[in-house]
């Protein structure tokens, strides 16, 4: 059996060029102020049941415990969320429709920089035990994932990094989440009416029709690096959505190394405004940018369109370039 090696970061998240060997107990022999990358995941079901899993009884840590999560140690080289994709197939057989990061924390006693996502997945909810991971598992509904958190023996540091996502569930209500397959054909139909406001500004510059294909959107949603976000009303339905690039400098002498998210639409249904939906997608939006590390988030604003241009420095943003042109 082959070793597994871990690379190490320092506190600020970035891979200091060292790596350690994983053996049993060995994260106590972690260098000071070094930290190996571990994800969990949180698995939510589009039936609205929550994953339990327990832990093998041979685990260093939370030897047999249920918990909520799956997940596990990157190997070298890996990225926090293609370890997290690896580590729930791995350890379920489950593949997630989105990942959405709720957390990253820092534990000093156990070396660990916890990347802490939301797993949506659907379909058939069969799970695959790994030998030497899991022994067992259950899907509990809203109630249950509750009842299992307020338990004595719940992996209460799972729960803390969780923490702003279950408080937000015991209030009843957790409205924007990250997009899904299930949602392409509502977003087409918002993107109709973005589009619509784009053509009736400027017709010269843009056609009666969608931005991308269902194809394209689907790709769009399973890319890691183009989050969609959505707003989803009481009754199911999709009020909004957010699509955003995460983007950092590649080859420029020029700018610095920062990571940005770049927002490229938000959209609220013309029957939802005035409901404070755009802002509730917005706010998500600039939580989601934060816990990812981006210095700033950016968007563009047509002239054309002085509805949304109000609306966006209601919310704090301010200029930082401006195109012009000259139509010949």
């Amino acid at each position: 059996m082959s070793s597994e090696i871990w690379d190490l970061y320092d506190r600020n998240g970035k891979r200091t060029g060292e790596t350690f060997e994983r053996y049993f107990g060995g994260f106590h022999d972690i260098p000071e102020g070094s930290y190996h990358l571990v994800v969990d995941l949180l698995v939510l079901h589009g039936d609205g049941t929550y994953l339990l899993t327990k832990r093998s009884d041979i685990k260093d840590v939370y030897p047999g415990y249920w918990e909520a999560s799956a997940g596990g140690s990157a190997v070298s080289g890996e990225e926090p969320e293609e370890a997290a994709r690896r580590e729930l197939f791995e350890e379920t057989g489950l593949t997630p429709d989105s990942l959405e990061l709720v957390s990253i924390v820092f534990k000093d006693s156990s070396h660990g920089m916890y990347y802490s996502y939301l797993a949506r997945v659907s379909g058939d909810k069969t799970v695959t035990l790994q030998e030497g991971e899991t022994t067992d598992y259950k899907w509990v509904d809203r109630e249950g994932f509750l009842e299992y958190v307020d338990a004595k023996d719940s992996m209460t540091a799972h729960n803390q990094r969780y923490e702003k996502y279950i408080n937000a569930i015991r209030s009843g209500r957790v409205p924007v989440r990250m997009a899904c397959a299930g949602d392409i054909p509502a977003i087409m139909e918002l993107l109709k009416q973005v589009n619509k406001v784009h053509h009736d500004g400027r017709p010269d510059l843009f056609k009666l029709n969608t931005k991308y294909t269902e194809g394209e959107l689907e790709g769009i949603i399973r890319n890691d690096r183009t989050p969609v976000f959505v707003y989803e009303g009481e009754d199911g339905r999709i009020l909004g959505h957010g699509f955003c690039v995460l983007q950092r400098p590649e080859n420029t002498r020029l700018l610095t190394d920062i990571l940005t998210l770049y927002i490229d639409d938000i959209c609220v249904d013309e029957n939802s405004r005035g409901q404070h939906v755009g802002s509730e997608i917005y706010g998500h939006i600039l939580e989601f940018a934060r816990r990812c590390g981006c210095h700033n988030v950016t968007l563009n604003v047509w002239n054309c369109n002085p509805g949304a241009m109000a609306f966006y420095k209601k919310l704090g943003l301010v200029p930082y370039k401006v195109g012009m042109e000259k139509i010949l």
